[in-house]
């Protein structure tokens, strides 16, 4: 156990810290009569708190002006379909999909389990899309670096993708990874990395 003084937080803890009391009767009373200067420990206990589904309904209302024109308010950015996930499930199901690598199946069980958030295969798969749409700026920065770099250490290999082989190839410099899938399935060796050459 890591104790801290009182009010004190040991290193690496960055929650925020509750504060439960907890003295004995003999102390209490050592401290009243002064026969003990007042030294407090503290003992702290990480735990998950407050885990839970919270569903926001917006409402966006019409209403039809003295000129026969029909209005109706704008829904915030992002939110574009009657029912969708918002952003801390997206980012909690893209991290475990594509970090911890998460089979998709597991990845619906784990959500239903946890949060009771169910998840479709279809779901999952357009929260993977739309955060791939959102990178792309990014992915063609690093394969225009990666093809720009003099010296560029590139290989390939063999993956199963909707039940057929795929490949994934691989090219990269020092400071960055590019990670694609190009070609066909028994594609010659090399031919998927002419896309990064300079």
């Amino acid at each position: 156990m890591q104790l801290a003084d009182a009010g004190g937080v040991p290193e690496g803890v960055t929650a925020p810290v509750q504060h439960g009391e907890r003295t004995s009767a003999f102390v209490l009373y050592l401290l009243r009569c002064q026969l003990l200067p007042e030294k407090r420990l503290a003992a702290l206990m990480a735990d998950l708190f407050g885990v839970k589904l919270a569903v926001t309904e917006h409402r966006a209302h019409g209403c039809c002006v003295a000129c026969s024109l029909r209005t109706r308010g704008a829904f915030p950015e992002g939110v574009t379909a009657p029912v969708q996930h918002g952003e801390r499930t997206s980012a909690f199901v893209l991290y475990l999909l594509h970090c911890q690598l998460l089979p998709e199946k597991r990845l619906a069980a784990l959500m239903a389990d946890l949060f009771g958030v169910k998840l479709a295969t279809a779901t999952t798969a357009r929260i993977s899309r739309d955060c791939a749409q959102r990178f792309q700026g990014f992915a063609d920065a690093v394969r225009d670096h990666v093809a720009a770099a003099p010296v560029k250490p590139m290989d390939e290999t063999g993956l199963r993708i909707g039940g057929e082989t795929q490949w994934l190839h691989i090219a990269s410099t020092v400071w960055l990874t590019l990670l694609a899938r190009l070609g066909e399935a028994g594609q010659p060796a090399g031919e998927g990395h002419r896309h990064y050459r300079a």
